[in-house]
């Protein structure tokens, strides 16, 4: 089957509706001509390959949704209204068979209206001549027609420079479809996943997360749900995310805290706290990819640093904590302050005399009290500790009432979960040097 065939169902449909509506009118052309010629027409359609005749056709380059489906559709509903109202008139003074011609019209209009649909969809993603002149641009550039201009600053003027965000997303895809150059694969990849940042953040690392999450759940068979991407295409696109937000802290933030709906920004840390919370589940399949690794240390941090404190601020409950008070010379509260309960914790230092508890817990205040650093640095401070027999591990709902806000409970647990192999040597020897004057009594 071949659009012609279409066209040619447009035209003797067309005729056969002037036919219906002009009979009673005298009108004059021979009936059994434009019967025969639509039931042929008929016959020559099959509706099954419709949608393979519709695959052919660029709609950014031809008049197919417009000139063609448009008005076909258009004729079709006009000619089930025409037949729905007169049948037993048109069988019995032009068509017998008009009952035939009812039901195909019923058929085709179904087919051909989701074909539009589709169709129309398909202006968001097939190229336009300027998409195909922009392919060659960058040809030239790999190339070095364009001289040593940087890579960012060729797309951004030569490549999506004025374009609206549809049009943006549009070509890149078809760029990196076309591409061979892995790197510059990757580079196209950035720029598409950034414009998506620039437009709507919330949504993108949302997405991000969830293909993310869904490709590891399946892949270590948590889940029966099968991912549309493979491993490489689920952490560069969150990568990707991830470094919008580190370049462009304040917008983040503040696209953060002026979302229109503040339950998608709670969905957003809900989804963020599973991430992080899977690692255990993911960790045979993670291994030791420091790219990955990464990405749950930063999606953490911007859980704790960026997302649960703009929910609390949007909430109206974003109040801070006050810091514990340290205790007096005396080794006794001032009387005007009450201190929290430090009993819990205490009990679980591994230390012979209270005394040297007592100190351990001045040191730790001391450690954690006002440090910007939250989640993975307090899990830090506690690893070391536990590292060299001095306390068992202290769960994040008894340390908040001691240490005051430590970051999100799911942050800390990740990073206790992780251990000191996700820390650097500077980062470990900093803490070390406050706790090891404890070990062994001294």
């Amino acid at each position: 089957m071949e659009y012609h065939h279409i066209s040619e169902l447009r035209e003797c449909a067309n005729a056969y509706l002037f036919l219906l509506q002009n009979h009673n009118f005298g009108y004059n052309e021979p009936t059994n001509e434009s019967v025969n010629r639509l039931h042929k027409a008929i016959a020559n359609v099959k509706l099954n390959e419709i949608g393979k005749v519709m695959s052919r056709f660029n709609v950014n380059k031809t008049l197919i949704i417009n000139e063609g489906i448009g008005p076909t559709l258009n004729i079709i509903d006009n000619l089930i209204k025409e037949i729905g109202n007169n049948m037993p008139k048109i069988i019995k003074e032009i068509d017998p068979e008009v009952g035939n011609v009812f039901r195909f019209c019923k058929e085709v209009n179904n087919v051909l209206r989701d074909e539009l649909e589709k169709l129309k969809s398909r202006c968001y993603t097939d190229p336009t001549q300027d998409d195909e002149q922009a392919f060659e641009k960058l040809n030239l550039y790999c190339c070095g027609g364009y001289g040593d201009i940087a890579f960012d600053d060729f797309v951004k003027e030569y490549i999506i420079k004025d374009l609206t965000h549809i049009a943006i997303v549009r070509r890149l895809n078809y760029l990196i479809g076309k591409c061979q150059n892995e790197q510059i694969k990757r580079e196209l990849h950035k720029h598409l996943d950034w414009h998506k940042c620039d437009d709507d953040v919330i949504s993108e690392l949302y997405q991000a997360m969830a293909d993310f999450i869904t490709f590891f759940n399946h892949t270590t068979n948590i889940s029966p749900i099968p991912s549309h991407h493979n491993r490489v295409e689920v952490t560069t696109r969150l990568f990707n995310a991830i470094e919008w937000c580190k370049s462009h802290d304040k917008d983040f933030k503040f696209q953060l805290l002026n979302f229109p709906l503040l339950k998608d920004v709670e969905d957003l840390s809900v989804l963020a706290t599973t991430l992080i919370e899977s690692f255990d589940n993911w960790s045979s399949i993670v291994g030791n990819d420091a790219v990955v690794l990464q990405l749950f240390s930063d999606i953490a941090y911007f859980l704790d640093n960026a997302i649960e404190s703009t929910i609390k601020q949007r909430n109206g409950n974003a109040t801070e904590i006050p810091e514990p008070q340290p205790l007096s010379s005396s080794g006794k509260a001032d009387d005007d302050v009450t201190h929290p309960d430090t009993s819990t914790i205490m009990d679980l230092m591994l230390l012979d005399s209270d005394g040297q508890k007592q100190k351990l817990l001045a040191t730790l205040h001391s450690l954690i009290d006002g440090k910007k650093k939250k989640g993975k640095y307090v899990a830090l401070v506690f690893l070391i500790c536990e590292k060299y027999g001095l306390i068992s591990k202290p769960t994040h709902n008894l340390l908040t009432p001691i240490f005051g806000e430590i970051g999100s409970k799911s942050g800390y647990n990740n990073y206790y979960k992780k251990g000191l192999s996700v820390y650097t040597d500077t980062e470990i020897m900093g803490i070390e040097e406050h706790i090891l004057p404890f070990v062994d009594g001294h």
